[in-house]
């Protein structure tokens, strides 16, 4: 009988310890299961949702400006007001417009693109006003080029004067209050050598303005911009202040006619060229100036030349057309035109159809 009890117990004390092993492997198993599950699970919800998000969520697009032209390194200016159209009245608005030279000509004829496949008709291309600032250089020369708030220009360091200076000129800017500082400074933009004061003292020259100061008068930066010796040229005092000077006077009254105007000015040399002062800033034998209504109805455009030397005749007398100045300088104006209003306007030389 001992022997059965002691059996009996043995057999219980097994099963039991075996009871007690088979739940511990269960835990175990449904520890491993649960977070294999979970992860299967997770896995599933973002392969069934990635459809859904491919059909609804928006695509993200980035677009990069890279800007090859330099002004006061890459601290941000103040900007130039926007143009009015027309028969608007200007805005009040301060001078904080995104960008500056953005307008079109609303009167460009159509001109072919690149790509544009036969029967589809013709790509029309209208050109802004910044880029017809901008003439194409026909004969190598030295320039920086340099753009600066109210006006760019192409600074030929060997001369120590610009080769151009172009800017617009819209109504409303002809209404600002700036008043001239008449403090003449080295350009900070300009890399090499360039004009001082002292070059111009007791040469017989004025500091002439290419951009006028009078044009700058919307911006208080624009206009201690253009007193840079960068936009100056050596000019016989009496060009400077009669002949010149009124020509920049009638600019304005076209501006607020036309509702903008853009201007591209300079200088033009003889086969010998005269200099002045220590830092041999070279005397312009001529001067050109050219101008562009791209707002008018129809669009026009006329140039004017004008000896270094007094110039007291009416304006009518430097008139002259476009083309001939084009090649007096080597420089195509306004190129970005399609050819055949550019062919047009460039040859008329008609003062009196600006008359204001």
């Amino acid at each position: 009988m001992a022997k059965k009890k002691s059996s009996r117990k043995r057999t219980s004390a097994r099963r039991k310890k075996t009871g007690s092993n088979r739940w511990l492997i269960a835990i175990l198993i449904i520890l491993v299961l649960i977070p294999v599950s979970y992860g299967l699970y997770l896995y599933w919800q973002q392969e069934h949702s990635r459809p859904e998000r491919e059909q609804t969520e928006p695509t993200e697009i980035t677009e990069t400006t890279e800007t090859t032209e330099t002004t006061r390194g890459k601290q941000e200016t103040p900007q130039r007001p926007p143009a009015t159209q027309p028969g608007t009245k200007p805005s009040p608005t301060p001078a904080t417009k995104p960008g500056r030279g953005d307008r079109q000509p609303e009167n460009a004829a159509p001109a072919a693109g690149k790509g544009t496949a036969a029967g589809k008709g013709m790509a029309l291309y209208v050109p802004n006003s910044k880029e017809l600032e901008i003439p194409r250089m026909l004969s190598p020369r030295k320039e920086q080029l340099i753009r600066h708030l109210g006006y760019v220009v192409s600074y030929n360091p060997d001369k120590k004067v610009p080769n151009w200076v172009a800017y617009e000129l819209t109504r409303q800017e002809t209404q600002g209050k700036s008043k001239r500082n008449d403090r003449f400074v080295a350009d900070p933009a300009v890399r090499g050598p360039i004009a001082t004061n002292a070059d111009y003292t007791r040469s017989g020259y004025d500091k002439g303005h290419m951009a006028p100061a009078a044009d700058m008068k919307w911006n208080s930066q624009a206009m201690k911009e253009s007193f840079y010796f960068s936009n100056m040229c050596p000019q016989h005092p009496q060009l400077n202040r009669r002949g010149w000077k009124n020509l920049e006077e009638k600019i304005r009254d076209w501006a607020i006619a036309d509702s903008a105007v853009i201007v591209i000015c300079g200088p033009i040399y003889g086969q010998q060229t005269k200099t002045i002062g220590k830092g041999k800033v070279a005397v312009p034998q001529r001067f050109f100036k050219v101008v562009l209504s791209p707002f008018a109805k129809p669009m026009r455009a006329i140039g004017f030349l004008f000896n270094n030397q007094q110039a007291l005749e009416p304006l009518s007398t430097y008139a002259v057309s476009v083309d001939s100045i084009e090649k007096l300088t080597q420089m195509d104006f306004f190129a970005p035109l399609p050819d055949s209003i550019e062919n047009r306007i460039e040859a008329g030389d008609d003062y009196y159809q600006w008359a204001s």
